[in-house]
């Protein structure tokens, strides 16, 4: 099963969507920083909350 017409749609799709992010980090970086330490932050979180349950 080869659909062409859905590959070529999903990669320009999500060519388009890589364009769009790599300008919007570039206008915004300080977001994209704190994004890196909020998902961080989630994740040290979630480690803390397993350990102190086990």
């Amino acid at each position: 099963m080869n659909y062409p017409g859905i590959q070529a749609f999903l990669l320009s799709r999500h060519g388009m969507e890589e364009i769009t992010m790599r300008r919007d980090s570039q206008r915004f970086p300080v977001v994209e920083l704190i994004a890196l330490i909020a998902s961080l932050a989630v994740v040290s979180a979630i480690m803390v909350v397993t350990l102190l349950v086990a």
